[in-house]
């Protein structure tokens, strides 16, 4: 039984430690200290799930109250999305090991993913404003390491400077709450007086200023333009790295600042977020409909899925805390992180990310092009498949509040998705090569990474309600 969950957060640290502190001694194997990373925080994630409740619970760290000190959030939801980013990132690992270790410093990229792992988990589990920050800063180290994998080096200074710009915006909200409650806690600043009085438009511009300074880790306007560059051009296992891991980490942190400081009947802070979801989610859609490359085209695509989770969350909260909205947002974050990860894995074992390239290349790699549309199926909202249910209670949860408005986006952009993502399916499978391309056989590992993923896809698309069920029965970190 996992008594406290800072073990996911330090035991990266620590390992990190060990390892830069043993490098001039030892020139190989950093990898494999990722990978044993990556399991141990997986399996303490599973235990801390299966101890874990519907209620929230506080974990104090240091002997300090919640109210003034550091201290850690979770509940089954925190901890089921835990399971399934370290497991990733696991995977990830695994890939790198067999595939990418030779490209760049092992020592340096091992140190990133690890880091990354630590950052992520701090800002899923942190229940302070200050350690959010520092998660943020964090993450944005190691996001930068993970860039430059394949010596995308100006896609990674774009990252830098857009993940800098975010810090400083996030540290002004921190500092400005701080000395007007004189507190970091998300579940007591809510519940002070000087909180509550508060003007309006003070709280408008907190939660901008948040959401600005976290939309560089979660892939939302304004601070996502370097997404597309870094997609393209970094390495499988760190694009898996930012879609399916490190953004979710951003995404969370968002979501509970809105349901734990700002749940309150603030509906001006709604509309704005809510509409800024929207556009998020257009945007990214018409942007990825263009695109010629997979891998820019799926890192569009995450934008997209970012803005309509945050849109869904905030009209939630904006609807009295309406369950349906949210958990069919936390649905489909989930079956977006899992068949993003297959498809780019795909990709990666096919080793081409170009149209051109890939153009009948499942005439030869047919058991990885069958695997990968299994991804490109449920991403597009194919029925029997994981992503048709979460897009199914979105749809059903939009008609029973009435909001004809986000529903018509919605749809609309959803159209765009269902194209470009069959498109690239038919590119795969059905049209003639173009160009002459070099295949690798893929190994019996990777086979097993995407058999492993598309099993789960086929899980969830034949048994949703006993993913959506659970969520339901959560409900909002802050309900």
């Amino acid at each position: 039984m996992v008594k406290n969950p800072v073990l996911l957060i330090a035991l990266p640290l620590i390992i990190g430690f060990f390892t830069a502190f043993i490098s001039p001694f030892i020139k190989k194997g950093y990898s494999i200290i990722a990978i044993f990373t990556a399991a141990i925080t997986t399996i303490l994630s599973s235990l801390l799930f299966s101890n874990s409740g519907t209620d929230l619970i506080t974990y104090p760290i240091g002997g300090w109250s919640t109210k003034y000190g550091i201290y850690l959030i979770s509940n089954i939801q925190i901890s089921g999305l835990l399971v399934l980013v370290n497991f990733i990132a696991f995977l990830a690992l695994i890939y790198y090991s067999i595939k990418e270790r030779d490209l760049g410093s092992e020592l340096g990229y091992s140190l990133g993913f690890i880091l990354s792992i630590a950052a992520v988990n701090g800002l899923i589990l942190t229940g302070d404003l200050f350690n959010m920050f520092v998660f943020i800063e964090l993450l944005s180290i190691g996001g930068y390491i993970l860039a430059t994998h394949k010596g995308g080096y100006y896609s990674a200074f774009k990252y830098v400077v857009l993940s800098s710009i975010g810090g400083l915006f996030f540290l002004i909200g921190v500092i400005s709450i701080y000395n007007v409650t004189g507190l970091l806690s998300l579940l007591y600043i809510p519940k002070t007086e000087s909180f509550h009085n508060l003007p309006a438009i003070f709280l408008i511009v907190l939660s901008v200023i948040w959401v600005i300074g976290l939309s560089g880790e979660s892939e939302l306007f304004p601070l996502n333009m370097w997404v597309g560059s870094v997609y393209k051009n970094t390495s499988t296992s760190a694009v898996v790295f930012f879609a399916s891991v490190l953004s979710v980490g951003g995404i969370y942190a968002i979501i509970k600042l809105l349901s734990l400081i700002f749940n309150n009947g603030y509906a001006a802070i709604y509309r704005y977020i809510y509409a800024l979801g929207l556009i998020t989610l257009f945007i990214g859609e018409a942007v990825a409909f263009k695109q010629k490359d997979a891998k820019k085209m799926l890192g569009y695509s995450s934008i997209a899925q970012a803005g309509l989770i945050i849109s869904l969350v905030a009209l939630s909260i904006k609807s009295s805390l309406n369950i349906d909205l949210y958990s069919s947002a936390i649905f489909q974050l989930i079956n977006n992180i899992i068949a993003k990860a297959l498809v780019l894995f795909g990709l990666g074992v096919i080793g081409y990310s170009g149209f051109n390239k890939l153009k009948g290349v499942g005439k030869e790699r047919r058991e990885v092009a069958l695997l990968l549309t299994i991804g490109t199926l449920s991403l597009a909202g194919m029925p029997g498949f994981a992503g048709f249910w979460s897009k199914f209670y979105i749809v059903k949860s939009l008609v029973s509040n009435g909001e004809i408005v986000f529903l018509v986006v919605f749809l609309f952009s959803a159209l765009f998705e269902v194209y470009y993502l069959l498109r690239l399916s038919q590119i795969i499978l059905f049209e003639p090569q173009e160009e002459e391309v070099s295949l690798e056989i893929p190994s019996i590992v990777e086979y097993v990474i995407l058999t492993m993923l598309a099993a789960v896809i086929l899980y969830i698309g034949f048994y949703p309600n006993v993913i959506y069920n659970l969520i339901c029965k959560v409900g909002l970190i802050g309900g």
